[in-house]
C-alpha cells in the first residue's frame, strides 16, 4: 500500500507540474488561476450549506451531488 501511494504521489506530482507548465506557455498565473477556482469553490459551498440544513441529518452523496449540481447550474 505504501509503494502504491507513493506512485500515486510521483504521478499527481507529474499532472500537477505538467498543469504549472500549461499555463506558463498560455500566460497564465498559475497560483492565481488556483485562488480564482478556490474562491469560486468556497462561495459555491457557501451557497451548498445554505441550502441544505447539516443540523438534522447528514445528507447522502446523492443529495450532495444535486444540490452542488444545483448551485453549479444557478450560477450560469
Amino acid at each position: 500500500a505504501s509503494a502504491d501511494k507513493k506512485g500515486i504521489e510521483e504521478e499527481l506530482g507529474d499532472l500537477l507540474f505538467s498543469c504549472v507548465n500549461l499555463a506558463r506557455h498560455c500566460a497564465i498565473d498559475p497560483e492565481r488561476a488556483l485562488g480564482l477556482s478556490n474562491n469560486k469553490f468556497k462561495r459555491r459551498f457557501e451557497v451548498l450549506e445554505n441550502k441544505i440544513d447539516f443540523s438534522k441529518q447528514a445528507p447522502s452523496h446523492k443529495q450532495m451531488e444535486q444540490a452542488w449540481q444545483a448551485v453549479k447550474n444557478a450560477e450560469k
